[in-house]
């Protein structure tokens, strides 16, 4: 049985805590992570086939550029749709571990379903949110991708709408922003290091080059363990919004009490 830590914790125990909850539930979201897998395969050959640069170098026609638009972001659509859905339902079957329920893969995908008009609205507007702020200063960007980052959480667990949501996940962060990077930091340095080094040994072996437009193993694998570890993510998120709860919860007693 899982159980959440009932405290403000630690850095290291924050991190200890989500590998424990990604060990419990991996056997609820493994087909989850399978199906994100599929998705991000699909979307990366497509997108190849697309956007592909020619054999010999040479620049794509802008005419060739231009027909292949309506197709691309189709795919993107129903990407973006596929993979909202998939993150619903990750989360839920996180949260129903964690809360001792009942559920099962069919329940955890109609949920993310049932939620994916609001998560898709929410989507929206965190990426407006952080295109804007990129285009500013790029800080408001970064800023606001971290603090606007456990909207859908609030979505999926506490039901709210796509604004409410963005805006209780900004408050949640907020005055604890450096610190909720301080956990992220660490497993998300060494998956970018670990796909750096995945990249670099398969193209090593293989005579493809990044820029050859070619779609091969090197990317069927680095898509797929995308996917497999997607999930660890959502179970650091869920650890890190309750951690955060907890604190927010704290400095408010505090506040109460000293008046």
């Amino acid at each position: 049985m899982y159980v959440l830590p009932q405290q403000p914790s630690s850095i290291a125990k924050l991190l200890d805590a989500s590998f424990r909850l990604f060990g419990s539930g991996f056997g609820k979201v493994v087909a989850i992570a399978l199906m994100l897998a599929a998705s991000n395969i699909t979307f990366a050959f497509l997108l190849n086939h697309f956007m592909a640069v020619p054999p010999d170098g040479s620049e794509v026609a802008p005419e060739e550029v231009k027909h292949n638009f309506p197709a691309f972001f189709a795919t993107l659509f129903v990407y973006v749709i596929f993979d909202l859905t998939c993150y619903g339902a990750i989360i839920s079957r996180f949260d129903n571990l964690v809360r001792q329920r009942v559920d099962s893969l069919g329940d955890a995908l109609g949920l993310g379903a049932k939620k994916l008009p609001v998560m898709l609205a929410a989507t929206i507007l965190y990426s407006l949110a952080v295109i804007l702020g990129s285009l500013l200063l790029l800080v408001p960007g970064i800023i606001l991708g971290l603090s606007l980052s456990f909207y859908l959480i609030f979505v999926v667990i506490e039901d709210l709408g796509g604004y409410a949501a963005l805006k209780a996940s900004h408050n949640l962060v907020w005055g604890l922003w450096w610190r909720t990077l301080s956990v992220y930091m660490a497993p998300g340095i060494l998956m970018v290091i670990f796909y750096f080094l995945v990249g670099m040994i398969g193209y090593g072996l293989s005579d493809e080059s990044p820029a050859a437009g070619k779609f091969g193993m090197v990317d069927i694998v680095t898509n797929t363990i995308s996917g497999l570890v997607m999930p660890y993510f959502y179970a650091l998120a869920y650890v890190v919004y309750h951690d955060l709860k907890l604190r927010k919860s704290g400095d408010d007693l505090a506040r109460r009490l000293s008046r």
